[in-house]
């Protein structure tokens, strides 16, 4: 089970993020020994909690687990006393199992927790500590641990072998120089982090892939049933293979981080490539120039992105999925003419999707949004034709059985800003049965994605949509004149990336968001959403310098308050008077009459949040229920008393977490009063409202009703999930006065 309650607080911690921007990893790295497969490092137990509190605040959760994460982590582990609040904990994968060999599959763990008092951290479990020299038998959450000292940490894994070899580094392994330049930069600025060694990983991951790839490319090129789609999933199996067996091989560390700031959420992945190896060379030197969105019309953007086109080897990539593909396949065609096209890219292209314009009208997607694509080209009218080439190579291209591109290309136009405007028509062909079988969205499909291309002096514009405006935006953009830049906050997230960008990507959350609008308020005006002024977009990019692959994603906080408060609004809307606290009812029979006799229903009781312990098995238990009221020994407990009467009785204290809406809730009160007035001398008795007490019931994990916690010390000892009768909560609290 502490294993389960580790992986739980890890997933905890990565999902809800925690660090600041600072100048060195976290402290724990200097004692994790070279040569580790994996090891996850949290910067400070302190500075998580406080930067959970702070985001809690801001988004309005008043989530008692975000408000006090510190206080939840330790109830979580069972390690409280000794503890150093501030220290920096470790938990390393000492070894890979391989698969299909003798021994335990898990990865053996060692965790390495800050203390400041050794005897007291041992203490937590209910044993007296040695000198720490040597491993000592602890029981952490019903499970056979051991634990072991070695300099300010507390050293705990499961088998002993593990703490006895462990030997704290003479100087600190370089982990940041190994990491590369994005790896470091992610090593320092993150409180959360994880570190692998490809060294060790690779020999046991790349087996797995091929065998998986293998396995999937024999599915689909056997199956009849596929014809022709079924080489090509094949050889797309095939592909997406080759991207990661590369990566795997050439790889020699990458870095996962998590961060907070003031602003907002970061998450970074820096991958160095072994040096010499054919994907260190690919990603050799940064960009010769900086990336920018001024060939773009200024236009609020549901997504703009720009790559540096002669930073990569697309052309080269694309001919190489050519040449995994069937010969003669439509498909690889396509490959080959994107392929011509791509030669001719030599600067940037710049992509963006925009709301239309006021009044704007066309048909299919068009009808939502517009599409502008910016390649910039020494040879732009050489590029138009093998754009042309590319268009009519889609022309009975079979996506599946029936279902066929139609597309076409008409020069000239028409005349805008004294260039000539080329437009291509591209739509899906959906024999009658799939029409039907879509229903409404067979319109969306089958709509023409058709639009403009025009070449002008530096680059090849093509716009999807018919709103005629747009293309004369782009047209007068295309030559470096565009303004988006300097009006879409970009300036500011931009400091949240890492430099040496390739690309770039930011998501215009408020302009999605007045999107929705728009089919809100023909279907749902009471839930349309409140989109504040000036929202920040969500920022990703890509760098690369120095043979490494910097990845980085940028979310603002305002984003962040904004989309809490949309599916708040959205969930409110359409709760269809469901209970406020979103509890279930536990498992429990129709409501009963005085005196009857009833049977729980032959099904697991769910469990609570966090307990990775597998569901008990079915249960068929008699309960007899007394017409009775409630007892004077059972005391109401709220979120502002709860902790002080609980710490503060003395005894064990049973609580029962109930709603007035529960009928299983006024099943179970009467047997909890009973109990009461029988024991109330050595345990205590409380009750908890879920839906006027929320911190209290989160902080516990509760998700259905009833449930009894039984508390001793403040810890948890014993929980009942659903109608429980009353000989077998009788017996586990004589358990609990017992010491058992």
């Amino acid at each position: 089970m502490f294993r389960a309650r580790i992986r739980s607080l890890m997933l905890m911690v990565l999902l809800a993020v925690a660090p600041m921007s600072l100048a060195a990893p976290p402290a724990v790295v200097d004692q994790v020994p070279e040569g580790m497969p994996m090891f996850v490092a949290l910067r400070s137990l302190s500075g998580l909690s406080a930067k959970l509190a702070a985001l809690d605040k801001a988004l309005g959760l008043n989530n008692p687990q975000m408000q006090n994460a510190l206080v939840f982590m330790k109830a979580m582990t069972g390690m409280n006393a000794g503890v150093d609040d501030n220290g920096s904990v470790g938990i390393i994968m000492t070894a890979i199992p391989l698969p299909g060999q003798p021994g335990p599959q898990e990865p053996p763990v060692l965790v390495l927790v800050p203390i400041t008092d050794y005897k007291a951290f041992v203490g937590n479990f209910g044993v007296e500590a040695g000198d720490g020299s040597a491993a000592q038998a602890i029981n952490i959450q019903g499970e056979a641990n051991f634990v072991k000292k070695s300099g300010n940490y507390a050293l705990i894994s499961q088998s002993p072998d593990i703490l006895n070899a462990y030997a704290a580094p003479a100087a600190p392994a370089k982990f940041a120089e190994l990491a590369g330049k994005f790896g470091g930069a992610s090593m320092e600025q993150s409180d959360v982090l994880i570190y692998l060694d490809f060294a060790k990983l690779s020999p046991v991951l790349q087996p797995l892939v091929m065998a998986g790839i293998m396995q999937a490319q024999q599915m689909f090129a056997n199956n009849p049933a596929l014809g022709e789609q079924g080489a090509m999933a094949s050889a797309m199996m095939s592909i997406y293979g080759d991207v990661i067996q590369a990566y795997l091989r050439d790889a020699q560390s990458a870095v996962i981080g998590l961060d907070l700031d003031a602003d907002g959420i970061g998450l970074s992945l820096g991958t160095q490539f072994k040096a010499d190896s054919a994907l260190a060379k690919t990603f050799a030197n940064a960009p010769a120039a900086e990336l920018s969105l001024n060939r773009l019309p200024n236009r609020p953007y549901l997504m703009a992105s720009t790559m540096n086109m002669g930073s990569l080897p697309m052309a080269q990539w694309m001919a190489g999925i050519k040449d995994k593909l069937p010969a003669g396949n439509a498909f690889g065609n396509i490959m080959a003419s994107a392929a011509e096209m791509l030669k001719l890219a030599k600067g940037e292209m710049q992509s963006g999707y925009f709301l239309p314009a006021a009044g704007a009208a066309g048909p299919g997607l068009s009808s939502f949004f517009n599409a502008v694509s910016v390649v910039v080209t020494d040879d732009p009218a050489k590029m138009l034709d093998a754009s042309k080439s590319s268009m009519l190579a889609l022309n009975n291209l079979e996506l599946a059985p029936g279902m066929k591109y139609m597309s076409s290309y008409n020069e000239n136009v028409m005349q805008v800003a004294g260039k000539q405007v080329n437009q291509y028509s591209l739509k899906v062909n959906l024999p009658p049965e799939a029409m039907q079988q879509l229903g409404p969205a067979a319109m969306l499909l089958a709509g023409d994605m058709g639009g403009y291309m025009v070449a002008t002096d530096s680059a090849v514009v093509t716009t999807s949509g018919s709103d005629p405006v747009l293309i004369k935006e782009a047209i007068e953009a295309a030559g470096g004149a565009g303004t988006l830049d300097q009006t879409s906050n970009l300036t500011e997230i931009r400091k949240h990336l890492y430099e040496s960008r390739v690309a770039e990507t930011y998501i215009g959350v408020g302009s999605i968001m007045n999107m929705a609008n728009m089919f809100l308020t023909m279907f749902a005006p009471n839930a349309t959403l409140e989109v504040p002024p000036n929202l920040p977009p969500v920022a990703a990019s890509i760098s690369m310098d120095a043979g490494g692959l910097g990845m980085r994603e940028y979310i603002p906080l305002p984003v962040i308050v904004a989309v809490k408060n949309a599916i708040t609004k959205v969930m409110q809307q359409g709760a269809g008077g469901k209970p406020a606290s979103g509890l279930s009812e536990g498992p429990a029979p129709a409501e009963p009459q005085p005196a009857a006799v009833t049977e729980a229903p032959e099904k697991p009781m769910p469990r609570p949040v966090g307990d990775a312990e597998a569901p008990a098995k079915p249960v068929k238990e008699t309960i007899t229920v007394q017409p009775r009221g409630e007892s004077e020994s059972i005391v109401t407990l709220t979120d502002n008393t709860f902790a002080a009467q609980v710490n503060g009785a003395g005894k064990p204290v049973l609580v029962d977490f109930w709603a007035t809406w529960c009928g299983p809730c006024k099943t179970q009160a009467p047997i909890v009063a009973d109990l009461a007035d029988a024991m109330h001398e050595k345990v205590a008795f409380g009750k908890v409202d879920v839906d006027k007490n929320p911190r209290t019931t989160q902080l516990y994990g509760i998700e259905a009703i009833p449930t009894l916690v039984i508390l001793k010390d403040g810890k948890e000892v014993a929980r009942f999930v659903g109608l429980t009768p009353k000989e077998k909560i009788q017996t586990r609290l004589a358990e609990v006065l017992a010491g058992k």
